[in-house]
């Protein structure tokens, strides 16, 4: 098999059925998983390939975080924008349970984050990280939503993290070939579902994207 690249795009809480997805690939997707040369990631998406790369013997406990954080945030008056609500340290305290003490050295060159500045809008893909608090610092980055998350912005390196509009929320590597998971609640902008307390349905949209070169 070709070599490929996997992409879980931005998706909030349903990052959830990114779970499912990264589960039924781990049991049934040998072959696939040895073509994997990477993975990318926008805000939950990049989690899901966080825990692909770094951690796939704990895909149940993150089941079990992504519940049990969802249900918290359900629980609040006003949801994530309760006053005294800590959105992104709960989130923080998940990832730190989660990932493994090398996670970072795990991640070099295999994990692409996307992040966008929030002033110059240009976007850029995270791949090397110097340290597991510097790997957990651009995931906090990459999902944090302004207002819904927090007021003060995460910084990385001296810079705001994005607005969840101006992400790349569908991320790219280099790869030639790259298996796309993006999920959506009905016609919603993927970024909109942090914002939904309430979910009807959803459904993984699989894309298969070829770079032809000459």
């Amino acid at each position: 098999m070709a070599v490929l690249n996997l992409s879980f795009a931005a998706c909030g809480f349903l990052g959830i059925y990114q779970l499912g997805v990264l589960g039924a690939v781990l049991r049934h997707g040998e072959r696939l998983l040895q073509a994997v040369q990477a993975c990318a990631g926008a805000s939950a998406g990049a989690l899901v390939a966080t825990v692909l790369v770094t951690a796939p013997d704990r895909l149940e406990q993150c089941k079990d975080f992504t519940y049990r954080f969802a249900s918290e945030v359900r629980s609040q008056r006003l949801g994530a924008v309760t006053p005294g609500y800590d959105f992104m340290l709960t989130l923080r305290e998940g990832i730190e349970e989660i990932l493994p003490p090398d996670a970072h050295q795990m991640a070099g060159d295999r994990l692409h984050i996307s992040l966008t500045n929030s002033r110059t809008r240009r976007n850029r893909m995270v791949s090397g990280f110097a340290s597991r608090e510097d790997l957990i610092k651009v995931l906090l980055a990459s999902s944090f939503v302004p207002v819904y998350a927090g007021i003060n912005a995460v910084e990385y390196q001296g810079q705001d993290a994005p607005s969840p509009c101006l992400r790349s929320a569908d991320p790219r590597t280099s790869a030639p070939s790259t298996l796309a998971w993006q999920t959506s609640t009905s016609n919603s902008p993927t970024w909109m579902s942090f914002f939904l307390q309430t979910i009807s349905y959803a459904s993984i949209k699989l894309c298969f994207r070829r770079r032809w070169t000459q």
